[in-house]
């Protein structure tokens, strides 16, 4: 298993891929990507999930979902491998990155190849 114990700043890819989705229009979004200026992150399981330590002092974003944006891309079989951005009380939480049929993930797609959702409107 890839469970870290420790916060430590996000990779290139990591923080690319959180880019890509505060990027995108939601309800909350000021708030969220002001979140996201500052954090860290620690992997909480094999397919690269990430829980987020945004700065104490962060503004809480008014969400009308906990998850207000998620992301989409084939993995290396052509299986969706999904990019869920999830937020606790206003605060951006965890990047949840599962495969959809529950295999492991072969070849983690890269921020630019991801299909955005917007959930929170």
């Amino acid at each position: 298993m890839n469970i870290e114990q420790q916060f430590r700043p996000p990779t290139a890819a990591e923080a690319e891929v959180i880019q890509r989705l505060v990027a995108a229009d939601f309800p909350g979004k000021r708030e969220i990507a002001g979140q996201l200026r500052s954090y860290r992150v620690r992997r909480i399981d094999d397919e690269g999930s990430l829980t987020l330590e945004v700065n104490g002092n962060a503004l809480a974003a008014k969400v009308e979902k906990g998850i207000p944006v998620e992301a989409e891309a084939p993995d290396a079989d052509d299986i969706l491998v999904h990019f869920l951005l999830h937020v606790i009380n206003g605060i951006a939480a965890e990047l949840e990155i599962y495969k959809v049929d529950g295999t492991p993930i072969r070849r983690m797609p890269r921020a630019d190849e991801l299909d955005v959702v917007v959930l929170g409107r």
